[in-house]
């Protein structure tokens, strides 16, 4: 545990790193992100107070002792300190990844148990084939198609925000049935092709384990249909656990697309505002919180594995 808590850091500490030095080498900087209206003297005067006139080596030491100091610095395209962005974007984000990763899981789960329990029937292929064409598909496509059909077109949902401009003014049960409106579409962007991944690896494993021999055991003993394919599910659940964990980064880059896509104010809205701003603060704290959500998950997904799998325990 200690040594998996001591990699986790290695790792936020890298990523950090690389996202601080990478953004101070692309061309601009923040003063050059203010427009074309801010003359040559003002941009200057503005790089010196921001300290973006210092070499790398300087600006990188003074971000890194503040950050081990717990300050994440202070956003200049906000103006407000960076804990309170990330404050007021990562609970949205948190939440949207946190149910577009359950209903992908149980959505893929019992898919793929479906499709495991009948592997090579017709049912199975044809499922199969819809999951690998949804699996190629990029969230921010799918994003965007569902944006102009229901949004545009049909006018069913809402196309931007969390909440409707008239949301002070509802009544709380409008209030829900408003904020679940605004749900459904970065959620079904976001989870879909999580169902196809996660239904995927369960009709593997499912299938693999219905070939088992306590699953003829079972039939033997007379244990019903329904019993068995339960059986054979529990065995099938590590790879999904698994895959769980390794799931993160890609929810966390799907995220940032479809936030812009549905200008949902999350942490991947935050960042891409940041990035067009030049805003250095923010990015970094962004990547950092990025980083530690990442390894925390795949830690967790680790442990979950180990009490599926007492056998795990003793490697």
């Amino acid at each position: 545990m200690v040594l998996r808590l001591l990699q986790s850091v290695a790792v936020v500490f890298t990523a950090a790193t690389l996202a601080f030095v990478l953004l101070h080498l692309a061309p601009g900087d923040a003063a050059t992100a203010l427009g074309e209206g801010v003359s040559p003297e003002v941009r200057a005067a503005l790089r010196a107070q921001w300290g973006l006139d210092e070499s790398l080596a300087t600006q990188y030491g003074r971000w890194l002792s503040s950050f081990l100091r717990g300050d994440l610095g202070f956003s200049r395209d906000q103006h407000r300190p960076v804990a309170a962005v990330l404050g007021d974007a990562l609970p949205r984000s948190l939440f949207l990844m946190g149910c577009a990763l359950s209903v992908s899981l149980i959505g893929g789960m019992l898919i793929g148990a479906w499709q495991g329990a009948r592997a090579g029937s017709r049912r199975d292929r044809t499922t199969s084939t819809a999951l690998l064409v949804l699996y190629s598909l990029p969230e921010f496509w799918l994003a965007l198609v569902l944006l102009v059909v229901f949004s545009y077109h049909l006018g069913w949902l809402p196309a931007t925000g969390i909440t409707s401009e008239t949301y002070d003014y509802m009544s709380p049960f409008d209030k829900l049935c408003d904020r679940l409106s605004h749900l459904v579409l970065p959620l079904v962007s976001l989870s879909l092709v999580g169902v196809s991944v996660f239904a995927r690896y369960q009709r593997d494993a499912m299938q693999e384990s219905m070939t088992q021999a306590f699953v003829r055991t079972a039939r033997a003993k007379g244990l019903t249909e329904a019993g068995v394919r339960r059986q054979a599910w529990r065995n099938a659940l590590l790879p999904v656990i698994t895959v769980t964990g390794l799931m993160l980064p890609a929810l966390i880059t799907g995220a940032v697309f479809v936030e812009r896509v549905f200008s949902w104010p999350g942490m991947g809205f935050a960042m891409i505002r940041a990035i067009e701003a030049r805003d250095y603060q923010v990015v970094s704290a962004g990547v950092i919180l990025g980083s530690a959500v990442t390894t925390f998950g795949a830690a967790l997904a680790d442990i979950a594995r180990d009490i599926a799998d007492p056998r795990l325990r003793s490697q």
